[in-house]
């Protein structure tokens, strides 16, 4: 009897035992889990690596778990560049030894951080290419011609490297001025250039058409291949042509209405002989700012491309698939940011850069059957961020760094705001423009000046970054405060306009439910209250009445409304024609009056104002020059309400520069900013205008020659 219960007491106490290291086990991998989220879905590696600390703190029994959060501490600070990664890998080899699949990756990882860039001799070689050609192009296979965009003309060109010759193909449609070449790609064989022709387009506007286009290198045998459908949210990119010359390689994107956000793309191949399209994948975390380019496998069997893991990721890593479809294979797997850029030709090693050190690194991996093969090689130390243009077949790599500051996508180049007085009565310059902040130098774009002339609300859209972030600005004190609104991360903040007490803001906002409209928010609070929403149709562009009554907005760049704010009454005031497109709007200081673009397809654009209440528009000045106006910048009155000021775009010189033209009509003059400004406003006083402007960048070709040349030890 005494044994009976002696066994039953020992089993209760192992069931015990074993329900405390169950609970110790869930409540370490709970903790692990929201480490590895603090790490791969905030990206917050500081906070991760206090986490993953935690976890090796409470739990050290916990040896297979502590022994994961040591790995992710490493691989957290090898994407902050420090040198406690090292460190973290050397203990996890000294401390836990038993768990061997641990200590394999970290004897990898110490490998790669330790590989020395002195110990060894190269047989690659990295080169300028200093001719008169962007990089908008691709080598040739043999390395003899460089495909580019002649911007001025709006058509494809092909370099001569060897004999410094030019040579331009007609633009397929000429009446398009508006429409100009993307990107090209060349045949396997060198004899024909696929490319796309496209229009910088309005987001929403069905003028945005991508069409692909062939022809022979001397000029023949031109066709139009495929074009987007008439949809106004779906945009294309041409990415590669197959090694077998059969299909060109294509993001199908759909985009949010009037949005720059993609909400997913359609991985597409599309043939060479008729055009027809074959859908090989749907990838919901692509990010046409993030993602970059993509390629086909030297056999034409795969395709790698870059993505975030998750939607609003900030950070890629490299995808493999089949052109058959199924399940991409993640090949980097890693916290830092990586970008594939190409192939080896004839091979099977995958080139992509990588900031995982601190630096951005060239490295390689090897890819059998679509799947990954030991641990990457590196290929070039700190290379820098660069934009892939192409392989030749002898392993010459081309690629392009901006020498100025990173660019980002808004208006395709970097941008800062500026300040400068002017003269109420001639509204001429009267001071060379000012840099107006430092925050976020480069990345910044243009609101409005405040009721009261005190404030400016400008955003600034730093790169990877899914919505604009909206900053209050105190020229005189150089004091700022940003306006968080009441969002979560995957809400989109948009365009945005004061209420007349100045303590509040009408703003474009998309919900992460897909819903959108015009919020007003509360500046100090971030407090947002809908004023006018849909899941339907797109309402943006929002300025509100001196009085503070009524809303004024856009819907899909088709019409112009007001909505009563006490009545709750909405009005439509404009409605485009069949054949115009609505290009921005600005409301006169007392409001009384709206200013707006129309431009009529292939035929002219003019400058109209009509009543705020409704009524028949008038005409101020009309261009025969379709695309005489900026499509950046809608018109803006001046504070005494007799001029209205515009941005003029100057094709020839692919250049833009401010003008204003009597609310009477007559010949618009220049007021002197040359800066090429995107959008502008002048402040109530009439005595200062903010602008914002490009910065200067250069962008230089480089050239890696036998890239994956086989590495020499340095005989000591």
């Amino acid at each position: 009897m005494k044994k009976i219960v002696i066994i039953f007491f020992v089993a209760v106490g192992l069931c015990v035992l074993t329900s405390i290291n169950t609970a110790q086990q869930n409540k370490a991998e709970q903790l692990y889990q929201q480490a590895l989220f603090d790490m791969e879905g905030k990206g917050d590696y500081a906070k991760a690596i206090e986490s993953f600390t935690l976890v090796m703190t409470k739990f050290p029994k916990e040896k297979v778990t502590a022994a994961k959060a040591l790995l992710n501490i490493g691989r957290c600070y090898e994407k902050l560049g420090k040198n406690e990664a090292v460190k973290a890998y050397e203990r996890i080899i000294k401390e836990f030894k038993d768990q061997t699949q641990v200590v394999a990756e970290a004897r990898a990882r110490l490998a790669l951080l330790k590989q020395p860039a002195d110990a060894i001799q190269s047989k690659r070689s990295n080169r300028q290419i200093h001719e008169d050609v962007n990089a908008l192009g691709a080598p040739s296979p043999d390395g003899r011609y460089l495909s580019f965009t002649d911007v001025s003309r709006n058509c494809l060109g092909i370099y001569d490297l060897k004999t410094k010759e030019r040579k331009l193909f007609a633009n397929p449609d000429s009446s398009l001025n508006w429409m100009y070449v993307y990107s090209s790609f060349w045949s396997p064989d060198g004899k024909q250039i696929a490319y796309q022709f496209g229009g910088s387009g309005l987001y929403g506007d069905n003028q945005y058409k991508n069409e692909f286009h062939l022809i022979n290198i001397d000029g023949t045998g031109h066709r139009m291949l495929c074009k987007q459908d008439d949809s106004d949210s779906v945009h294309v990119w041409l990415e590669d042509w197959s090694k077998d010359g059969k299909y060109l390689l294509a993001w199908f994107a759909h985009f949010y209405p009037n949005s720059p956000i993609s909400e997913y793309a359609d991985l597409t191949l599309v043939s060479v002989d008729d055009g027809t399209t074959k859908f090989i994948k749907r990838v919901n975390t692509w990010n046409w700012r993030l993602s970059n380019k993509m390629f086909f496998s030297p056999d034409s069997r795969f395709i790698s491309y870059s993505a975030p893991t998750e939607i609003g990721g900030k950070t890629c890593d490299v995808f493999v698939i089949s052109v058959e479809g199924g399940k991409e294979i993640n090949i980097s797997q890693n916290p830092a940011n990586d970008i594939v850029v190409g192939w080896e030709p004839n091979g099977n090693r995958l080139l992509y850069s990588s900031d995982r050190s601190g630096n951005y690194n060239l490295l390689a991996s090897q890819i059998v059957n679509g799947q990954l093969k030991g641990l990457p090689e590196l290929i070039m130390n700190n290379i820098g961020k660069i934009y892939p243009m192409g392989m030749t077949s002898n392993g010459s790599f081309y690629y392009s760094v901006e020498s100025g500051k990173e660019r980002i996508d808004d208006f395709n180049t970097d941008s800062n705001i500026y300040l400068a007085s002017l003269d109420p009565q001639t509204g001429k310059i009267l001071s060379p423009p000012v840099l107006a902040t430092m925050n976020n130098n480069g990345f910044n774009h243009l609101g409005s000046w405040s009721p009261d002339g005190k404030n400016l609300l400008y955003n600034s859209q730093v790169k990877n970054n899914k919505s604009p972030k909206w900053f209050i600005l105190t020229p005189e004190t150089g004091s700022e405060k940003e306006v968080k609104a009441q969002l979560d991360s995957n809400s989109f903040f948009g365009g945005s306009s004061w209420f007349p007490d100045g303590k509040h803001l009408a703003s474009y906002i998309r919900m992460s439910n897909k819903e959108s409209g015009i919020y007003k928010v509360e500046i100090e609070t971030g407090k947002i209250i809908p004023l006018v929403t849909s899941k339907d149709t797109t309402f943006w562009s929002p300025s509100v009445s001196p009085d503070g009554k009524i809303l004024f907005f856009e819907s899909n760049l088709k019409a112009i409304y007001s909505y009563d704010l006490e009545k709750k009454e909405r009005k439509l005031l404009y409605q485009k024609d069949k054949d115009e497109y609505l290009i921005g709007r600005g409301l006169s200081p007392d409001g009384k009056y709206l200013a707006f673009l129309i431009w009529v397809e292939e035929n002219s654009e003019a400058i109209m104002v009509m009543p705020s209440n409704g009524g028949e528009p008038r005409e101020i000045f009309r261009s025969d020059n379709v695309g005489f106006f900026s499509k950046f910048s809608g018109p803006r009155w001046s504070p005494d309400g007799k001029y209205i000021y515009f941005v003029k775009w100057f094709s020839k010189k692919n250049d833009i520069e401010l003008f204003r033209v009597s609310t009477q009509g007559g010949t618009p003059e220049p007021i002197g900013i040359v800066n090429s400004p995107h959008s502008f406003s002048i402040r109530p006083d009439g005595k200062e205008i903010a602008f914002c402007a490009p910065m200067e960048s250069k962008t230089e070709i480089w050239v890696l020659d036998n890239v994956f040349a086989e590495k020499e030890e340095v005989k000591k």
